[in-house]
């Protein structure tokens, strides 16, 4: 988890510095376009009115006559080839078809007719319609497309929710377990774990093969008649088999139960599951906060839910207190056990 919580620091600082450079790129490419000045707008004419507009190499009264009864007619005209004009000659030549037939009243279309051939090559800059009143300036300078992120602080970084869970589970001979973690922006999580099943109540009765077969221990700490001494203290044999004769304190149960499993006993079928209905263990729990250094401490644990038996419940209670956490944050975090029993 610590690990986790690391990554996650280098991730939040690798998007800050990623959109950084993107922000200072799209800045330094607005400005650019700025100073060559890409975004100047320039004026068609200084008129107002209707533009007229020459489409073709006629010129002259006759000329303009026939443009004018051609759109009276239902019959197509003839094509006009089409020349090309540019842009600084239109206003001579819209002046002199004005001075040639200034005694008569000629309207034409902007648009040419859909009979007219279309031009080789299109104007750029003269716009078919100019309106009559003069039309505001607008911004040159575009949007750049990062209106989600404003500035480097607005980035998005990667932490927990609010509602964030932590959720560890496994399974232990036989039995499964769940621990919730309310972790919100904490990083929050389980350091230590011991065993719940080692905490169970021992077996009643075990058998003289289980108890020949015990042997050194696998980690060569203590000797086979040092085991069966132990053993000794809490059973004594009678009609061929081995009978608990004194109650096993919770913190002398684990000793036992790692012998017992080293020598062939079945943990999965242990004496405290015959026939018996199990519920689940439920239990709550907080998590405080590390202070000067000190590792968190379990608070306000509480059996919310019991198995049916007060010396399962018992055990399991003890058994998680066994249990270390951790906690970086500022204030406790809630949390829940659950203990099954499969």
């Amino acid at each position: 988890m610590i690990r986790e919580a690391w990554l996650k620091i280098q991730e939040r600082k690798r998007n800050l510095r990623s959109w950084a450079l993107v922000i200072a790129a799209y800045g330094l490419a607005v400005f650019g376009l700025w100073l060559s000045g890409q975004f100047k707008i320039e004026d068609i004419s200084e008129f107002s009115g209707p533009l007229k507009v020459k489409l073709g190499a006629i010129s002259g009264v006759e000329e303009a006559e026939y443009l004018f009864n051609q759109s009276k007619e239902e019959a197509p005209p003839e094509q006009i080839e089409q020349e090309e004009t540019s842009p600084e000659e239109l206003p001579d030549s819209q002046q002199k078809i004005e001075d040639d037939v200034s005694d008569k009243t000629i309207a034409m279309d902007v648009s040419p007719s859909p009979t007219v051939a279309p031009t080789k090559k299109p104007t750029p800059k003269p716009s078919p319609k100019v309106s009559s009143s003069p039309t505001p300036r607008r911004s040159a300078q575009p949007s750049p497309k990062v209106s989600p992120v404003a500035s480097p602080s607005a980035a998005p970084i990667k932490t927990a929710a609010p509602d964030t869970t932590v959720v560890v589970k496994g399974k232990e001979q036989g039995n499964a377990y769940e621990t919730n973690l309310d972790a919100g922006s904490s990083v929050v999580g389980r350091g230590l774990y011991v065993p719940i099943y080692l905490y169970m109540p021992i077996p009643y009765e075990v058998s003289s093969a289980l108890f020949s077969a015990i042997s050194d221990s696998k980690d060569g700490l203590y000797t086979a008649d040092e085991r069966k001494g132990d053993f000794k203290k809490f059973y004594s044999q009678a009609e061929g088999v081995w009978r608990l004769k004194n109650p096993v304190p919770l913190d002398d149960r684990p000793r036992l139960w790692i012998m017992l499993q080293e020598s062939g006993y079945r943990l999965g079928d242990a004496d405290y599951k015959k026939g018996k209905y199990l519920r689940p263990v439920v239990i709550s729990f907080k998590v405080s906060a590390s202070k000067g250094g000190s590792s968190p401490a379990l608070l306000e644990i509480k059996l919310d839910k019991s198995s049916g038996y007060s010396d399962i419940d018992e055990a399991v209670m003890y058994g998680f207190k066994k249990a270390a956490f951790y906690n970086n944050g500022e204030r406790s975090v809630s949390g829940r056990f659950t203990y099954s029993f499969e």
